[in-house]
């Protein structure tokens, strides 16, 4: 399974958007999806506030998209993905 992580707050119009579209790529692969919101840590607020909503991988906190999701990216990475499992 493949972890993401939307910085994202409520609210936000590009956050629900985002959230909808990679519903959607969800459908066709194994991935999980976990919004978490800025407003509830100072840290990421002052990180994230103006950059929202931002994908990352969650395991290496790598940033994909920012303001609007690039299906192109996602679907490479997850082909990507999918051939090192395979080769393993």
């Amino acid at each position: 399974m493949i972890r993401f992580r939307l910085y994202s707050r409520p609210g936000c119009h590009l956050c629900e958007v985002m959230l909808q579209e990679l519903a959607s790529i969800a459908d066709k692969n194994r991935i999980r999806v976990e919004v978490l919101n800025i407003d509830d840590d100072p840290e990421l607020y002052r990180k994230y506030a103006l950059r929202i909503p931002v994908l990352t991988l969650t395991e290496s906190d790598t940033v994909l998209c920012e303001q609007s999701l690039n299906r192109e990216t996602i679907e490479q990475l997850l082909q990507q993905l999918e051939n090192n499992c395979k080769d393993k």
